[in-house]
C-alpha cells in the first residue's frame, strides 16, 4: 500500500496509522523488482524492505536450479592414522584421535591424527619432534584452540613463511627454490633475507662445493653436501675431444670426461692418437647420466658423440640439470654438451701497437653454429669523454653482456665484447666507460 506521513487529517480513501501516516485503502502498488517483495524486517519494524524471498548461497559457491547451494573445492591429500594403531601409525606416546581424511564426512571412526604432541616436552622443538620419529618426517605439532593437546599436521599445510619458521621450527622449513613453499627439513637451516628458516641447498661451483648452506643459487644445487660432493667434481666435458692440450705430444687427457668415457666411433676406448670423445655409454648397465639428474637419459648418436656405441645424456631442460652450469649447458636439442671456449685469439689479448682496422679472430674449442654469430658479436671503442667518431655509434656509458657468454680482449682502446658463452655476467662483468660501436661484419668457418 500507498503510505504518507501527514500532520493533518487522512483524506478519504485512506486510513490514519500510527506515527502520524496514512495508508491508502484500496491501491496495491509493488515498487520491488521481480524476485523480491515488500517485507518487514522485524515484527516491530514500520517500515518494508524489498527482500528476497529465500535464502542467499555463500560466497564462493553457485545456486542450482534446484534451489540448492553448490561450492567446488579442491582436491587434497590428508595423512591420516588407523584409530586402533597407535604404535603403529604414531610415534610413542601419540595417540590415533579424532577425525581425519574421509572421516570428516563419512564418521566411520576409521582415521584419525596422531595427537599429544602438544604434552610431550616444553618448547615447540620439542613439540614437533615427538610428531617425527624413525620413518616419519615432514610434519609439525598444530596446536591452537580446536586441538589444545596438539595434533601432528604436514609441514605442506602451512601456508605463511613466518608461520614455518615459527610453529614448524626443527622440523619445517621455507624453501626459497620453490616460492617460499613450507616443507620437511632440519636444521642446519640456510641464512637469507627476511629472516626465515629456509631449506638448505649446497651449491656447486667449479667443481667443488661449499659446507655452508644456502637458500638459492642460479650453480647447481643439491639437498646435502653429500649428494653434492658426489655429482659435482670437474664437470664432464660432453661432446669435446678427449685429447690433451696441455703437452706438445699428442696424448689423451680422461679427466676431461670425469665420470663418463672417452669413446671412439666404434666404441673403443681411447688409445694412441685415437683419444675419442667425451660421452655416455648408451649401454651401460647402469644409466650414467642419472648420476647428473634422474630425467637424463644416454642417447646414442647425439652430436659429436656420433654412432650407436656413444651418446649424449639427454632430456635436460635447463643448465643445472647437465651439472656445473658455468661449464656445461643444455642444448636447443636438450643434451647436454660443455660449454665452448676461446682457446687463442688474434691479436692476443693485451698486444699493443695494433692497427684499428686489423681483422679480429676467436678460435673456439669446438665447432660453432656460424648463424648465431651474427648480432651476438660487438666490436667498440672506449673514447672515455669524446663524442662517438662519424661511422660509430654510441653503445652505453655502461654495457653488460646478456644470456650469452663473454668475451673481453683489450686491443688498445678497442675491446672485444662477445656474447656467445657462458652464464649472465655479474657485477664485475660491466664494462663502464663511453663506448662507441665499430661497424663491420662477422663470420665463421669450422675445421
Amino acid at each position: 500500500r500507498w503510505i504518507m506521513k501527514i500532520s493533518t487529517s487522512c483524506p478519504i480513501g485512506w486510513t490514519s496509522i500510527s506515527g502520524g501516516r496514512c495508508a491508502e485503502n484500496n491501491t496495491t502498488c509493488s515498487i520491488c523488482d521481480t524476485g523480491f517483495k515488500c517485507s518487514q524486517e522485524t515484527a516491530s519494524a514500520v517500515d518494508g524492505r524489498c527482500l528476497v524471498s529465500q535464502s542467499l548461497c555463500p560466497i564462493g559457491s553457485t545456486c542450482g536450479s534446484d534451489d540448492k547451494c553448490t561450492k567446488n573445492d579442491s582436491a587434497s591429500c590428508e595423512c591420516c592414522c588407523r584409530i586402533g594403531h597407535d604404535s603403529e601409525d604414531c610415534c610413542s606416546p601419540l595417540k590415533c584421535q579424532g577425525k581425519c581424511g574421509s572421516d570428516i564426512i563419512a564418521n566411520t571412526g576409521t582415521y584419525g591424527r596422531c595427537s599429544g604432541c602438544g604434552s610431550v616436552g616444553t618448547t615447540q622443538t620439542e613439540h614437533n619432534e615427538a610428531c617425527n620419529c624413525s620413518g616419519t618426517s615432514g610434519k609439525f605439532c598444530l596446536i591452537d584452540t580446536a586441538n589444545p593437546s596438539g595434533v601432528c599436521s604436514d609441514c605442506a599445510t602451512i601456508s605463511d613463511a613466518a608461520v614455518c619458521s615459527g610453529q614448524g621450527t626443527g622440523t619445517c622449513c621455507v624453501d626459497a627454490k620453490n616460492s617460499n613453499a613450507c616443507r620437511g627439513g632440519a636444521a642446519p637451516y640456510a641464512v637469507s633475507s627476511p629472516s626465515y628458516n629456509y631449506c638448505a641447498y649446497y651449491e656447486c661451483k667449479s667443481g667443488s662445493c661449499a659446507n655452508t648452506p644456502v637458500a638459492t643459487s642460479t650453480s647447481a644445487t643439491y639437498e646435502t653436501l653429500a649428494e653434492c660432493n658426489n655429482k659435482c667434481g670437474s664437470a664432464p666435458g660432453f661432446n669435446n675431444t678427449c685429447f690433451s692440450s696441455a703437452t706438445t705430444t699428442a696424448s689423451c687427457d680422461i679427466n676431461k670426461c670425469t665420470g663418463f668415457a672417452c669413446i671412439n666411433a666404434d666404441g673403443s676406448g681411447p688409445a694412441a692418437t685415437k683419444c675419442g670423445i667425451c660421452c655416455c655409454d648408451p649401454f651401460a648397465a647402469a644409466d650414467t647420466c642419472k648420476t647428473l639428474n634422474s630425467l637424463l637419459t644416454c642417447k646414442a648418436d647425439q652430436g659429436s658423440c656420433s654412432g650407436v656405441k656413444r651418446g649424449l645424456c639427454c632430456g635436460c631442460s635447463s643448465d643445472n640439470q647437465c651439472g656445473d652450469a658455468n661449464t656445461v649447458g643444455c642444448g636447443d636439442d636438450t643434451c647436454c654438451q660443455a660449454r665452448p671456449t676461446v682457446t687463442g685469439t688474434l691479436p692476443a689479448n693485451g698486444a699493443t701497437g695494433v692497427c684499428r682496422n686489423s681483422l679480429i679472430q676467436a678460435t673456439f674449442d669446438q665447432p660453432m653454429q656460424i648463424s648465431i654469430f651474427k648480432d651476438n658479436v660487438i666490436v667498440a671503442g672506449d673514447y672515455g669523454t669524446s663524442q662517438c667518431p662519424a661511422g660509430t655509434k654510441y653503445l652505453t656509458a655502461a654495457y653488460k653482456p646478456s644470456f650469452f657468454a663473454k668475451i673481453k680482449s683489450r686491443l688498445v682502446k678497442i675491446p672485444l665484447v662477445n656474447k656467445l658463452l657462458g652464464a649472465d655476467a655479474d657485477a664485475s662483468d660491466i664494462i663502464t666507460g663511453n663506448f662507441c660501436t665499430v661497424s663491420g661484419t662477422v663470420s665463421g668457418y669450422d675445421n
